[in-house]
Parts: structure tokens; sequence; C-alpha cells
């Protein structure tokens, strides 16, 4: 939701919400009222006191403000209001006045204690002892503390209204959080990450974890552990890597069942040690599709969750999971729209372009027996090897097309790439060959094979004065690299630390690099090592 909706629905629900039930409070104010016996003066301050109790919608605000103004209506030195647990059985809650501590601490010369209501519920008690004159509290002080309580139990039901509106406001905008996260191309696990960090910050919990299935594929009936992959808070350290088993457990069966609950504890788990109260959420990303669980933890004897959380956080979850679902299956879809291209490439390159490279090919080899000419002859073989050269340039595309574009698969393009580098800006012709399962390198040999073809390709580059430059890798039991030129050799005079750099590489892949001058001229490095 825009901050300006966000805005202006706040500041409707300020003027709405007070004034609900007003009609019923003044009633009940107005039986009271009849009753008093005192002043004009004391009614006026009982206005004046319901107007402050009701001016707010913060609750913990609006809870203090009931004290604070009950004790300077009736005057006294102490008041408390005890706010009774979700069973409304026992006090949960203490707001003071005076006090630092329990009102049952304080001694108890005169007292009196009030219900406050909200509807035909007690959602606590009003409590005030010792009047400032040291006298007994009155009929009229009780009739005031009545109507003041009557006012009371409408300001806190519409604080606690207003708190609970926010409150799913919350959720909805993590909601948003995530899916805005997912559109900028999150990587789902952080993502999966930011629906525990939300989910623990909502819930007031001190934990909370997402636990998955070790096989995402499986049917839901088949999985048998559910293990944990991210956490937040006190114990994500605790419980990260744990496994928990489907069968006997809270969110076992949560998962399997793809239905919420809220748990007094976790139970006789793996995670017991570190479970209070939690709410077992699973992510449930269609009717029948649960891809794990989001679990929020309080504490071991902490309290229960607030009441009305559960839905919200299921509902959260379900969005997340909803979301993340969605955004996995247009990413694949992307990725199978760049493959299917990819695809259609390369049957284009190898139907039609290789095709008319070869009977260009053809033609060049059968035009060479007729020409007379020893410098045009000369050419067309250039040209023939030029052709055959591209054609091995282009199925080295092909296949790299037909992998995937990451990892050793890549390495072909990458010393296709490093060649183009180094000779880019010189008029050499050069010709690359490339045979045997480059993809099944070990990632050292993979770093060692770029390496040792920049170092050689730049050195014939800088120093040879050749014209052609001939690079051979092959993988068969060995890797062999094999980089020749037809330049003038290596000068005594220059610096050999490019083949130092080769030779260190070498020793440490267990292989060996040798120096040679063809018979043709030239210089030849052939660099080798085991693939073992």
């Amino acid at each position: 939701m825009p901050s300006g909706d966000r805005d202006t629905a706040a500041t409707a629900l300020k003027v709405t919400l007070p004034r609900l039930r007003l009609r019923e409070l003044l009633g009940e104010v107005r039986d009271r009222i009849e009753r008093l016996s005192g002043s004009r003066e004391q009614l006026d301050r009982l206005l004046e006191a319901i107007l402050v109790v009701t001016a707010g919608l913060e609750l913990e605000d609006t809870l203090r403000r009931i004290v604070r103004a009950a004790t300077e209506l009736v005057g006294c030195r102490y008041g408390a209001l005890s706010v009774l647990d979700q069973a409304h059985q026992k006090p949960a809650q203490f707001v003071y006045e005076g006090l630092t501590s329990a009102i049952g601490d304080v001694p108890e010369h005169s007292s009196l204690s009030v219900p406050v209501r909200i509807r035909d519920t007690v959602y606590g008690n009003l409590h005030l002892t010792e009047k400032h004159d040291g006298q007994s509290f009155t009929e009229d002080d009780e009739i005031i503390l009545q109507a003041l309580a009557a006012a009371a139990g409408v300001a806190v039901d519409n604080a606690r209204l207003y708190e609970e509106s926010r409150h799913r406001e919350a959720w909805h905008e993590a909601t948003s959080d995530v899916r805005a996260a997912l559109l900028a191309g999150t990587d789902i696990g952080d993502v999966l990450q930011l629906a525990a960090d939300r989910a623990r910050e909502l819930t007031g919990a001190d934990t909370a974890f997402v636990a998955e299935p070790e096989d995402p594929e499986l049917p839901v009936r088949d999985v048998t552990t559910l293990t944990v992959t991210h956490g937040s808070g006190q114990h994500a350290t605790t419980v990260l890597g744990r496994r928990v088993p489907i069968g006997g457990s809270g969110q076992g069966s949560a998962f399997r069942e793809a239905r919420p609950a809220e748990l007094p504890t976790l139970g006789h788990e793996p995670l017991r040690d570190v479970s209070g109260p939690a709410l077992v959420l699973p992510l449930r990303a269609a009717a029948d599709t649960v891809t794990g669980v989001l679990v929020a933890l309080r504490a071991p004897g902490a309290a229960p969750f607030r009441p009305g959380e559960l839905p919200l956080a299921a509902g959260f979850a379900d969005q997340a999971a909803i979301a993340i679902r969605v955004t996995q299956d247009r990413r694949r879809l992307a990725d199978l729209t760049v493959l299917s291209e990819r695809d259609r490439t390369a049957h284009e390159l190898h139907d039609q372009v290789i095709q008319r490279l070869f009977l260009h090919s053809l033609n060049l080899q059968s035009t060479y027996p007729r020409a007379r000419n020893p410098e045009v002859r000369r050419e067309l073989a250039d040209l023939v090897d030029d052709a055959h050269s591209i054609i091995g340039d282009i199925r080295t595309a092909i296949f790299d097309l037909h992998t995937d574009s990451g990892g050793p698969t890549r390495l072909r393009a990458r010393l296709h790439e490093i060649v183009a580098e180094a000779t880019g800006n010189n008029e050499l012709r050069t010709t690359i060959r490339i045979s045997g399962d480059l993809a099944g390198l070990p990632g050292c040999l993979a770093e060692h094979a770029e390496a040792v073809v920049r170092e050689a390709v730049s050195n014939a580059v800088r120093h040879a004065r050749a014209s052609t430059i001939t690079v051979i890798v092959g993988v068969t039991d060995e890797l062999v690299i094999d980089v020749a030129d037809d330049g003038i050799g290596i000068p005594e005079k220059v610096a050999t630390s490019g083949l130092h750099n080769l030779a260190d590489r070498a020793t440490e892949a267990g292989g060996r690099l040798d120096v040679g001058r063809p018979g043709t001229g030239g210089t030849r490095i052939r660099w080798t090592a085991p693939l073992g």
C-alpha cells in the first residue's frame, strides 16, 4: 500500500474508531452520573477524564491514561490496571500509577476495584488504593470510577482494533517485500531468509526458521524428513542443518497435512531444547503442493502468541510460497526459451553455414591444381586452411550452444576469447583446434589451460615477429597445449619470465614444458599435464 494511502487510512481510523459504541457509552455514563451526589465540578472532571482516556489509539498509551485519569479523578495515591490473559482467568499484564510493583505489594488501607469490560467480556480490573485525604472511598467514587471504566472499555476496544489493523498491514507489507525481492531477481535462498526474518519480527518470536525436503521433487507423501535450511534470530545457528522427522512431529504434520498449527511447544523433536510456543506454517505453493514449513518459536515458558496471529502468519507463508513458485516457473520458462533459441541457432549454423563453408572449401581445393602461379597456389592453400579453421570454430560454438553456459563447459569459449584478445590488433593468421572433453577437466587444470594459452600466445605476439600462430588443445588421458608460430624463434636476450611461469605451472600440475624450434622455423611450446 502506498504511504499516502496508509496515512489516509490511519487518519480515517483515528476519526472513526473513537465514535464506535458512542451512544452506548453515553448511555452508561449518563445512568451513572445521575446517581452522583457531588458537585458540578466533579461532573466536569469526569467528562474531562473521559475525553483524555478516549483521545488516542495506541493501546499501551491508552492503558496508562486510564490508570492516571482514575487516580487523579478519585484522588488517590496508587492505581493499577490488571489485564487478564487470553482465557480471561488471571492477570497477564499490570499497568501502574504511583507504584513500582504489583498492587498486592501495597498496604491496603482502603481500596476500590471495578471491572473494565469490552462488550460483554471483562478485559481487566481497575484497582485504586489510599485516598489522599486518608478517607475511605465513597459511593460517588465508585460511580465515577464505573463511568470511567465504561469509557475505558470503549477506548481499549478502539485501540485494539487500530492495533490489529496496523498489524495486518505490517503482514501485507512483509508479503510485498518478498514479492519485490523476487521481482528484483534476488536468489530464492535469500528470499526464504527474508521470509524467516520478517516472520520472526512480526510474531515477536525469538527464533524463526525454514525447513525443506532434501529432494524438492519428491511428492509430499514420500518425504520422510525435513532439514532446516534458513534461520533467523536467537537460535538461528543452533537450528541450521537440523533434520526433523515427518512422523511424530508438529512440523511434519503441518507439512504432510498442509495445515498451519499453533503449538504450546514443538515437543519431543530435535528442536525441543529451544522451543516454547510455536507457529508452524506450511509453505503451500498450491492446493496439493507444500514446499516446506516456516516456523516461529518463542523461548520455553514464554507467553503464547497474540490471538489471531496464526491466520495472518499462515497467509503470509502461503503468499510467499506462491510468489516463489511463480518466480521459479518464470525463470525456468526463461531458461527454456534461451535454450530453445540456442538450439535453433546451433541447427542453423550446422545445416546452413557449415555446409556452405564446406562447399566453398571444396571449390577452392578443386581450383588449386589449375593454378600456375606459385603465389596464387600459396594463397589458395591458405584460404583452404582458413575455411577449415572457421569450420572448426563454428563447431566449437555449436558445442557450446548445446551445453550449459557456466563452469568448465565455457573453457572452449574462454580459450577462443583469450587468443582473440592477444591477437586482435595484429595481422596474424590464427588457427585454433580444440578436441576432447574439456568439460571434464578439473577446475585447477582449466585455470592452468587458460593461463598457459594466454602466456604462450602473448609471447609469440610480442617477440616472435610471426605471421601465423597455431594453437592446439587436446584432452585424452592428459591435457596437451601446443602453441607454434613461424617467427624468428626465441631471441637470446629476451626476458624468459613468461617461460618460467609456464614451467612452474607444469611442475605444479605434475606435467612438463617443452620448448623447441620446428624445422620450418619459429617456436613451438608444448605444455602437458595428467588429468588425474
